[in-house]
């Protein structure tokens, strides 16, 4: 997951911290290629038969969801097995569980399956937040219009979104003066994310980070035209790939620099006893989990899915305080 080692003010031994290279960042997004080149491949074939056939399905959602966040959200989880960790975010693990408790009570008092829409609907937020702010880093690139781009793309992902989970009800219909005065109100957005888009990228001081801001538009180019042809997973499949390996990316090489010298941290010293990379770990119990849930019947699916909601917020909760400037985690992260 990382290229070359560097020397890093960071580094607080002999042998000085991997630095995560922009290209594995940018070789995520090769998924909205693959993407795009699938559909039109099933639209050549079959006239999009084959793609059709993966409905808005709640229960294949969650198991998706589950499979692509896992990985990323346990290797967060791997961090705070560490005594000065520990110690550090403690205030925030506090709170962090305060939050999961009252998750479990807005479940049972609102059902998992609104709760669940609605924090997929926030992930959306967080996940444009997160390649906005990496985006950044990478360009060099904190202007007020870098800003704009980034609730630009929070925009166009939850209005996306909402509108998906509208066209997905059958009791809700749109008069169609309304719908072409809202096809119009679309279009001019999207041609102003273009332009502000091009702007953002030609203000970059380095050339990855151009392609970066360029790879994240035309991701989110996809993810309309998805919209528009009624793919509902696979519109929401590429944001969430990204968000989650490029997270999954960081968290890999922060452990590694975190524990390259010295074993700090607990679950680093199962590789005495499992001789598995943390980057081939992770993954596979996420499957596991992943499998078990899709494998189990509807009473025991509906529990999974309550556990995989409470611990998202309480990931995201964390994750978003794990991050800032100054932090612990920043420190042992270099790109």
């Amino acid at each position: 997951m990382t290229t070359a080692t560097h020397p890093s003010p960071a580094s607080t031994g002999t042998l000085p911290l991997s630095r995560l290279s922009p290209l594995v960042l940018l070789g995520i997004y090769l998924i909205v290629p693959a993407l795009a080149l699938f559909v039109m491949i099933d639209y050549i074939a079959t006239d999009l038969v084959f793609s059709r056939r993966i409905a808005f399905d709640t229960h294949l959602m969650l198991v998706a969801s589950l499979l692509l966040q896992a990985p990323h959200a346990i290797a967060s989880l791997f961090t705070f097995a560490d005594r000065e960790y520990t110690s550090t975010y403690k205030g925030t693990l506090i709170k962090c569980g305060l939050i999961g408790l009252a998750t479990l009570i807005l479940i049972l008092l609102v059902g998992d399956i609104l709760l669940m829409l609605c924090l997929i609907a926030y992930n959306f937020y967080h996940q444009s937040s997160q390649q906005a702010g990496i985006a950044a880093m990478v360009t060099g690139n904190k202007s007020r219009l870098h800003e704009v781009w980034r609730w630009m793309s929070v925009i166009i992902q939850l209005v996306g979104f909402i509108a998906l989970l509208a066209n997905n009800n059958p009791d809700y219909h749109m008069m169609p003066d309304k719908k072409l005065a809202l096809t119009i109100v679309a279009v001019l957005f999207m041609a102003c994310f273009a332009v502000v888009s091009v702007i953002v990228a030609r203000q970059s001081k380095t050339a990855m980070g151009r392609l970066l801001i360029g790879a994240q538009a035309v991701m989110l180019y996809l993810y309309v035209v998805m919209y528009i042809i009624n793919l509902p997973l696979l519109m929401i499949l590429a944001p969430v790939v990204v968000h989650d390996l490029t997270a999954f990316a960081f968290y890999i090489n922060h452990n590694t620099n975190r524990n390259r010298e010295t074993r700090f941290n607990y679950f680093s010293r199962i590789r005495n006893v499992v001789p598995m990379p943390e980057y081939v770990l992770t993954p596979l119990v996420a499957l596991l989990l992943g499998a078990s849930m899709f494998m189990s019947g509807s009473a025991e699916a509906s529990y999974f899915a309550i556990v995989a909601i409470v611990l998202n917020v309480m990931h995201i909760y964390v994750e978003g305080k794990m991050w800032k400037a100054g932090s612990l985690h920043r420190k042992y992260t270099l790109v």
